[in-house]
């Protein structure tokens, strides 16, 4: 077995207020089972569901694309998506699949910046590490169709000296800012998962299968 009260030390300890504001540990139905104190639980079980349907919908997609693309040899006991990040316009949410019926949740805080849609991202057992160093140029980077910037100087008719231009290098240092801050938050959420799989190893603890969402 291991200890909930441990495991949410864990958690509170590595909670610094502002890169780092919450950690916690839910199935993916959206059963808590450990988190970071101080915490305003109905804030946290709102996060919790947002997660847990929005996990759910892009596992089906993937799943989907599994299917389309009918990989023979494909481990189907692999998970399909094994990381999942959540950019909105004033944090970011990490999520990583730590074992069966077992997820790892990080928010991560954010500079100020422009609004911005939700952008959602990915990762399966094939998939690049999410977000990509960016180029010295500001290349875009893109992994499973989404766009993380868009900002390539040869693509811009205008020179640096007149508006659009200082628009273009204002934009291309935010990006710069934004992905060097989830950088960090990927970082800190390997960190995490691995310590945590570690200990669970250690301790022989294995999520009961629940396939049909009952019990969790």
């Amino acid at each position: 077995m291991i200890s909930v009260k441990a495991l949410s030390k864990v958690l509170t300890d590595n909670v610094d207020g502002k890169l780092i504001l919450r950690w916690f540990i839910t199935t993916p139905n959206g059963s808590l089972l450990a988190y970071s104190t101080p915490v305003d639980m109905r804030e946290l079980r709102d996060q919790v569901a947002l997660i847990s349907m929005t996990w759910k919908e892009q596992l089906d997609l993937r799943e989907d694309d599994i299917d389309d693309d009918d990989h023979d040899g494909a481990d189907h006991f692999e998970p399909a998506i094994h990381t999942m990040t959540m950019e909105f316009e004033n944090r970011n949410l990490l999520v990583r699949h730590i074992q069966s019926n077992m997820l790892l949740v990080l928010e991560g805080g954010v500079p100020p910046r422009r609004s911005r849609p939700l952008q959602i991202t990915t990762e399966g057992p094939d998939d690049s590490r999410y977000p990509f160093e960016i180029e010295s140029d500001g290349a875009h980077l893109a992994v499973n169709g989404a766009t993380t910037a868009r900002n390539k100087h040869e693509e811009q008719p205008h020179g640096p000296g007149s508006p659009t231009g200082f628009s273009e290098a204002s934009t291309t240092t935010s990006v710069r800012r934004r992905n060097h801050v989830l950088d960090i938050h990927r970082r800190k959420l390997d960190a995490m998962s691995g310590v945590l799989k570690a200990e669970l190893h250690k301790s022989h603890f294995e999520m009961p299968a629940d396939p049909e969402g009952r019990f969790f």
